[in-house]
């Protein structure tokens, strides 16, 4: 995994020309589930359970919880205090927010990643490598350049642009609030994406950028956010207390 991952060595903040992503493994804080528990509110945890697999409730409430600590430090609150509403998609926001933060969030299989910023929306997402039926989900997802730029690929090219395009346009979405309807609506170049590659921006207009991180040959990752192009801090979470 890029080196680019670093523990804050002290008390993080946000400000307004650069987004915070925060790397969560959630087997190295799996020990702490009970911490993480305590600080959900009764509908995150009836939310948890709802899921069939122990793995799948674990990942949640540590998922949850971590994005509790992180909003609650950012505010100066504890991160039982915070509230949240739903989008009519169910993308959460911050109730009470003095501080103008916008966050999205992410996870599949061990990962977890969180995108914070101020005054502007993002969208994250991550994706674990998997072998999937990938031309026919291009077809049926992707734009026509998109689905002919992967079937011009090797056989063993093919998966990795198919999640780097996909974790793309879901980041791009999620932050829009579109939901998998709008992934028809954004088109992306593999060529400018550049597989495996972390730094590259792409520009969707003046409003919009995309870039791909790094997380190593299991996964692939992207970030959008909103306006111009601002730097990106990378921080993994580690749990302090």
């Amino acid at each position: 995994m890029n080196s680019i991952w670093h523990l804050p060595s002290e008390k993080s903040n946000l400000v307004p020309d650069e987004v915070q992503v925060w790397l969560v493994k959630f087997r190295e804080l799996s020990e702490q589930l009970t911490e993480f528990e305590q600080i959900l509110s009764l509908e995150e945890r009836e939310r948890a359970y709802r899921y069939r697999r122990h793995q799948d409730q674990v990942r949640f409430i540590v998922a949850r919880g971590v994005l509790r600590r992180i909003l609650a430090g950012y505010l100066g609150l504890s991160p039982s205090e915070l509230e949240f509403s739903y989008s009519t998609r169910g993308k959460p926001q911050l109730k009470t927010n003095s501080l103008g933060i916008e966050f999205n969030i992410s996870h599949s299989e061990e990962l977890g990643l969180f995108a914070i910023a101020l005054n502007r929306q993002v969208g994250i997402d991550v994706e674990y490598i998997r072998t999937i039926e990938v031309l026919s989900l291009a077809e049926r997802f992707f734009q026509a350049s998109e689905y002919s730029a992967l079937n011009a690929l090797q056989d063993n090219q093919q998966l990795r642009g198919f999640f780097q395009l996909w974790t793309a346009k879901e980041a791009y979405v999620k932050a829009t609030g579109e939901g998998l309807s709008g992934l028809e609506s954004v088109e992306f170049s593999l060529s400018d994406l550049e597989l495996a590659k972390s730094s590259i921006v792409q520009h969707l207009n003046s409003d919009w950028f995309v870039q791909s991180l790094d997380l190593g040959s299991e996964y692939c990752a992207a970030i959008a956010v909103e306006g111009k192009q601002c730097s990106i801090k990378y921080w993994k979470f580690k749990n302090r207390e």
